[in-house]
């Protein structure tokens, strides 16, 4: 058997780097393809929720259906629009009743189950 190489690379560490290079582009479209799949299930289950609750201000009920967090939601509207956060934290200083939901993009501020305001962030760090 000859013994070949490519700028400096034996045959067998071609094989490993093609190997390799074709299981995770294998494994990227997998993944892409469940992700759109996942997202389209959410945006369906979103707009039942809003046909079922035909008694919500268009703002809610607009947000509702982007995916998104409007001001005025209620903590269910809040999950059923962007899902459950990654951390909640209970802010016990005066006023009482404050919370902060803090989700992977953003952080929303709460004030007796409603929402107040909110800022999106590229990535929060320690979550």
């Amino acid at each position: 058997m000859i013994n070949f190489t490519f700028s400096g690379v034996t045959r067998s560490e071609l094989l490993i780097y093609t190997g390799s290079a074709l299981f995770f582009i294998y494994f990227f479209f997998r993944y892409s393809k469940r992700e759109k799949i996942e997202k389209a299930a959410a945006a369906e289950e979103r707009k039942r929720y809003v046909e079922a609750h035909p008694d919500f201000p268009e703002n809610i009920k607009d947000a509702l259906l982007e995916g998104t967090v409007a001001e005025g939601m209620t903590e269910e509207q809040l999950y059923a629009s962007v899902g459950y956060p990654k951390r909640k934290k209970i802010l016990t200083a005066p006023p009482a009743s404050n919370e902060v939901f803090l989700y992977q993009d953003k952080v929303v501020y709460m004030h007796m189950g409603i929402v107040q305001r909110w800022k999106n962030h590229k990535r929060i760090l320690g979550i």
